[in-house]
């Protein structure tokens, strides 16, 4: 069993957002440099993590996971429902789980928070204290003025000292030189990087909205070419029907079903498109697909611990829903697969 935690701290290196079957999306937001009132300190740039619950998901963990483990995509699946599973059985026992090193996850009224952990080093960076600017009278130091012995008259006074001094200076100088261009270079470089980051997210946010509306879009443009195609074949001895006019057919019939099914005898097989740990929670997101064209329902369950399941389709055999499970992992989900 890997550790989710730390899959997630690693991934949320490289892209804005994680997302987590059955639970939802981790992102990561960078906090900027600000004075703290009650330390009485400057504090470093550092960064923050989130977690947006009942959100469609992505793939970078399940492709991760199959990368580092050598994994097939659906044993990547499978791999990443234990260790949710695991997890959230975790939080239901002890209030709490822990998901090092980003933070705690804990459950409110069925919807599961991140109690995140702020990074508080940014590129090595510590807080810096106020800096207090020395008085002239500390800076200056008071000389005494002493009269010249005349016991050492004519002796000359050796350029050993002048010299350690000068180069103590210099020494001392450059020293300052070298820690602010240091602090200049990180700067310029936190800078271009925040730069980076901020479109990137922003085309997150707007993918991960449009993907639904695709989807329906999608299942809207397929009616509509299946439509076209029949009427021009009308006038044929025995006209075809496409695989899409048959979806929608199927789509229409069901549209007043109920959203909790039972498992039916004559057609046990459907393909899961997504899973809750309450049935409460699954309804929900049943209700929005169907919203966005999507007839989905849950599969009625009364086994205590069992995920609630997220179900597109009815068919009698499992060949049957293969036939249909590419076109749902295309357009729905790359995570769906036939059950039982």
């Amino acid at each position: 069993m890997f550790n989710l935690g730390q899959y997630l701290h690693q991934l949320l290196l490289i892209h804005p957002q994680v997302g987590v079957p059955g639970i939802g999306i981790f992102s990561k937001e960078r906090i900027a440099a600000r004075y703290d009132e009650q330390l009485k300190k400057f504090l470093p740039p550092t960064s923050s993590y989130s977690l947006t619950p009942h959100a469609a998901t992505d793939q970078h963990l399940v492709n991760y996971v199959a990368k580092s483990l050598h994994l097939s995509p659906d044993e990547a699946i499978t791999a990443v429902d234990k260790a949710v599973d695991l997890l959230l059985t975790t939080v239901d026992e002890y209030g709490e789980a822990k998901l090092e090193p980003i933070g705690y996850l804990k459950e409110v009224e069925g919807v599961y928070n991140l109690v995140a952990k702020t990074d508080q080093k940014f590129w090595g960076l510590q807080p810096v204290g106020e800096y207090t600017v020395p008085s002239v009278s500390e800076e200056l130091p008071i000389v005494v003025k002493e009269e010249p012995d005349e016991s050492l008259a004519g002796e000359q006074v050796p350029e050993t000292a002048f010299e350690t001094a000068t180069s103590e200076k210099e020494g001392s100088k450059l020293t300052w030189l070298w820690l602010t261009a240091g602090i200049v270079f990180i700067g310029i470089i936190a800078f271009f990087v925040w730069q980076r980051q901020e479109p990137l997210v922003q085309n997150q946010r707007n993918g991960t909205n449009a993907t639904a509306k695709e989807v329906a879009d999608s299942l809207t443009k397929q009616e509509a070419s299946a439509s076209a195609n029949v009427s021009d074949t009308t006038t044929s001895s025995r006209p075809i029907t496409p695989v899409a006019d048959s979806l929608g057919q199927q789509r229409s019939r069901e549209e007043n079903e109920p959203l909790v099914r039972k498992a039916s005898k004559e057609k046990p097989f459907s393909i899961v498109i997504g899973s809750f740990k309450t049935m409460k929670l699954a309804i929900e997101q049943a209700k929005y697909f169907r919203t966005i064209g999507i007839n989905a329902f849950v599969l009625e369950s009364n086994m205590p611990n069992n995920r609630k399941k997220i179900c597109y389709g009815a068919y009698a055999t499992k060949e049957a829903a293969k036939e249909h499970l590419e076109k749902v992992r295309d357009e729905i989900t790359k995570e769906a697969y036939i059950f039982p």
